[in-house]
């Protein structure tokens, strides 16, 4: 049986797998407020959505529509009217007419929104009277990188481990972009996977001849 490189691309149902909740995440997704994951680039943001849209899917009665807005794109192309839960990816990206069409939409229905945003728009949902949990994803904890690291490895039944030490170092160099270290730990699966524990050696010697930024 192949041993896959755990940190290859995923698809979109092995995200929703893959995902670790940060606990205020778990405890805002199950209440009725509208719900704002917000961080830079890489920091979890489309994950969470698409591990929200598969437990929302879980029902099949409910009316759930993710969509996501390319670099370039500022309107949205679906109809909140029929749904039960909008989800929205890089909602900054809306102009500032389409910001308020959406909230004036979603005032009329009963439709909750969950979305991405680089950008905090709680002032803008305030002003529709609208309420909204913000969740910070900017500032991860070593735990939590250590358990996303674990989840990953066993989800691929890896045979490889980050020593305590590994896991500080990748923490001080990406945190929160876990995106430039999943193409940096990509790269360093290919020349070290074959070990049973990959320590912060292993990291600084793949660091001097692997570049994270792709």
């Amino acid at each position: 049986m192949p041993v896959y490189n755990p940190f290859q691309a995923l698809t979109e149902e092995e995200w929703a797998e893959i995902v670790v909740w940060p606990a205020a995440a778990a405890a805002a997704f199950n209440q009725s407020a509208h719900l704002q994951f917000l961080g830079q680039t890489g920091s979890g943001k489309t994950s969470l959505l698409l591990a929200c849209q598969a437990r929302l899917r879980s029902d099949p009665t409910r009316r759930v529509k993710l969509e996501y807005l390319a670099e370039g794109e500022s309107d949205r192309r679906t109809s909140l009217d029929p749904l039960d839960v909008y989800l929205l990816d890089e909602a900054q990206r809306l102009n500032w007419w389409e910001k308020r069409k959406w909230l004036a939409a979603a005032s009329r229905t009963p439709v909750r929104l969950i979305f991405s945003s680089h950008h905090d728009m709680t002032p803008l949902f305030q002003s529709y009277r609208l309420p909204l949990t913000t969740i910070h994803l900017d500032a991860p904890t070593p735990s939590h990188l250590q358990a996303l690291l674990e989840r990953r490895l066993a989800y691929f039944a890896s045979p490889i481990t980050f020593t305590p030490e590994a896991i500080t170092y990748l923490w001080q160099r990406f945190s929160p972009n876990w995106r430039d270290m999943e193409f940096f730990l990509y790269d360093v699966w290919q020349q070290w996977g074959d070990k049973a524990d990959l320590g912060i050696q292993a990291l600084q010697i793949a660091s001097q001849s692997v570049l994270p930024l792709r």
